[in-house]
């Protein structure tokens, strides 16, 4: 069994019963996967225009959230972040506040983005809280079409598994009915992800796992797809103990195993793995983003967006 494989067969797998997720406070939804402090989260200083921008940045130049040049009319301030240039920074502002604001030029362009969830069984493995990757990519994909939508884009939506599935959501009411009523089910093949159309940015939600052992995410890198790459701690530390039998959620084989035997080596292949993958999708001009589930996931997306080649 070479190593990728035994990679595979490790970490997608359930362990007795899964645990029931806790039930959410009142006042803390939206709705079942739009929270209201995810939300909160992301308008709390930061230039939502520009880190969205950021994350639907052009590949060849067809797709941009804004153009902006000295010789067109003054729209608005907005806070200063990170990587801004700072010949933008009003000065005379900073002078009086003490604050930090970029002047913006320019007029609104639509992008059009879609996004696309892997609905394959593995991704109903759960942390362990008992909180599932699917739940948790769920609510990544309800907020990042509030944010893309808060911002005038057109959002389009796919569901992947053994086939691509696309589906209509005009608002968060559909959206929210789609996503309440698909269960994660099937193997998920990355053959069937089509490149990104010219017009349009794909973003890709999954945990990488699939029928080859690890190495369809280099076929999504040709894509020119975003990949947003979520995993348990128990699937990237192997963060489990005991003699254990581990069975595969997609195809049912089984392998014994003692985790505190194989762990360092494991996580070197993980490790190895996701810098590989990482590599992949600079080399297409695409960015592959890391989500390790024990962190919050709406904090580690603002992270990722302000510093896309960190968190790996």
């Amino acid at each position: 069994m070479d190593a990728l494989r035994f990679l595979k067969t490790v970490v997608i797998m359930k362990i007795g019963a899964n645990v029931e997720i806790e039930r959410k406070r009142p006042g803390e939804l939206l709705s079942m996967y739009l929270e209201q402090k995810a939300i909160d989260y992301f308008q709390q200083g930061y230039g939502l225009s520009d880190l969205i921008r950021r994350m639907i940045s052009p590949r060849d130049g067809d797709v941009s959230s804004r153009k902006a040049g000295s010789n067109m009319e003054f729209e608005q301030y907005r806070d200063y972040v990170p990587g801004d240039d700072p010949r933008g920074v009003d000065w005379k502002v900073y002078a009086r506040s003490d604050r930090l604001f970029v002047r913006t030029y320019g007029r609104d362009v639509s992008a059009r983005v879609r996004i696309v969830l892997d609905t394959s069984a593995s991704m109903d493995f759960r942390q362990e809280n008992g909180e599932s990757k699917f739940e948790i990519a769920k609510k990544l994909t309800a907020l990042l079409a509030w944010l893309l939508r808060k911002e005038r884009h057109t959002v389009r939506f796919s569901l992947l598994s053994d086939d691509l599935r696309p589906f209509d959501a005009e608002g968060p009411e559909s959206l929210e009915t789609t996503l309440s009523s698909t269960a994660a089910s099937g193997v998920t093949d990355f053959a069937v992800l089509k490149p990104a159309d010219s017009r349009e940015t794909g973003i890709l939600i999954t945990d990488g796992w699939g029928n080859d052992d690890g190495k369809g995410l280099r076929k999504v890198a040709d894509t020119g797809y975003h990949l947003f790459h979520l995993l348990t701690s128990r699937e990237h530390s192997l963060r489990l103990t005991g003699d254990l039998l581990l069975r595969d959620i997609e195809t049912a084989s089984e392998l014994r195993v003692v985790p505190s035997s194989v762990r360092e080596r494991y996580r070197m292949r993980i490790k190895e793995w996701l810098a590989f993958t990482g590599d992949a999708f600079r080399r297409q001009g695409s960015r592959h983003f890391f989500f390790p589930l024990e962190q919050n996931y709406y904090a580690t997306l603002m992270e990722r967006l302000i510093h896309p080649e960190g968190g790996i």
